[in-house]
């Protein structure tokens, strides 16, 4: 299994860690699994769109977002996600994201978007559904 860790800081140095966003991603047979840390957000977006942008452009078509490290997500981020599902979707892929109950799950329910896209409370889950695999490590 390849790992892969990717330390993203926003360029916006008046907001200190704050604009600080963690991503790290590991490749297994059938996925991409993406972990993001911190907060994101308007001033990180841009920085999280372009690690994901690099993963939708690679062979594999499955890619899970877990968002368990995360503490806020904005408008911004759903949106990403949103996006990021879409483009998956018309490459024959797909995007499967991983909220387990929390401030950020609420965030999810309150903007319908757990409806929306293919939300989970864990990776296993989320790789079950996926491809009926668990390689959740």
């Amino acid at each position: 299994m390849f790992a892969a860790f990717l330390h993203v800081l926003s360029g916006n140095s008046s907001r200190d860690e704050l604009d600080e966003l963690e991503i790290r991603q590991w490749h297994t047979a059938h996925a991409i699994i993406v972990r993001v840390f911190g907060e994101l957000w308007s001033t990180n977006i841009s920085q999280f769109r372009e690690a994901m942008d690099e993963l939708v452009a690679q062979p594999k078509r499955i890619i899970v977002v877990d968002l368990t490290g995360v503490t806020f997500i904005g408008s911004e981020g759903i949106r990403a996600l949103f996006q990021i599902a879409k483009e998956l979707a018309s490459r024959g892929g797909e995007l499967r994201v991983v909220v387990p109950p929390s401030p950020v799950r609420d965030t999810f329910e309150t903007t319908l978007m757990h409806r929306v896209l293919k939300v989970h409370e864990n990776v296993a889950d989320a790789l079950h559904a996926a491809c009926g695999l668990a390689e959740a490590h």
